[in-house]
């Protein structure tokens, strides 16, 4: 074997070295990325709580209802619940982030996309913890009440809905 036919094998054996470590590290930031082509989450259907079920206090029901604060019957398409300034909010099933942000007078909001045409929303956060697109486990915390130095309590506005259409959240997970 020549000098040159030497060379030329090193160079090789180094370029395929070199190749192969790009693509680790390529598939390595995918992985990490949250990349949609990788299983980073299971998708399921709601069934549990948004809050802790240690503090759990239902303040508004689903339907017609006195709003919390200003006292107006108002038609409630979820319940309300009040829980302790800044604890923490959890998605109700695995699913994906179709909202994350402010949104109108829910002010700031999650919302879910769960299988079989189920979502869930999640209103009045202080605090997000996800963004729009991720993909999300059952239970993961997903934001934060609001936090107000006067106040002790929170309030988080939750709804369920299946095929568009309010869901009774208190039948849904007999809190009745």
């Amino acid at each position: 074997m020549t000098e040159r036919e030497k060379n030329r094998q090193g160079f090789f054996g180094n370029f395929l070295i070199v190749v192969i470590v790009f693509a680790v590290i390529i598939a390595g930031l995918i992985y990490y990325s949250g990349h949609p082509l990788t299983p980073v989450a299971a998708v399921s259907k709601p069934s549990s709580l948004p809050v802790s079920e240690d503090s759990l206090k239902i303040i508004s029901y689903f339907g017609k209802t006195e709003h919390p604060i200003s006292g107006i019957v108002v038609n409630n398409q979820g319940i309300d619940f009040a829980v302790s300034s800044g604890s923490p909010v959890y998605a109700s099933g695995g699913g994906e982030v179709l909202i994350a942000g402010q949104h109108g007078r829910y002010g700031l909001t999650v919302l879910l996309q769960h299988p079989d045409d189920y979502t869930t929303m999640y209103s009045n956060l202080g605090l997000i913890e996800v963004n729009v697109g991720d993909i999300v486990n059952e239970k993961e915390i997903i934001g934060l009440s609001l936090t107000a130095e006067q106040d002790k309590e929170s309030v988080i506005h939750f709804e369920l809905r299946k095929d568009g259409k309010p869901v009774n959240p208190e039948e849904a997970y007999g809190l009745k």
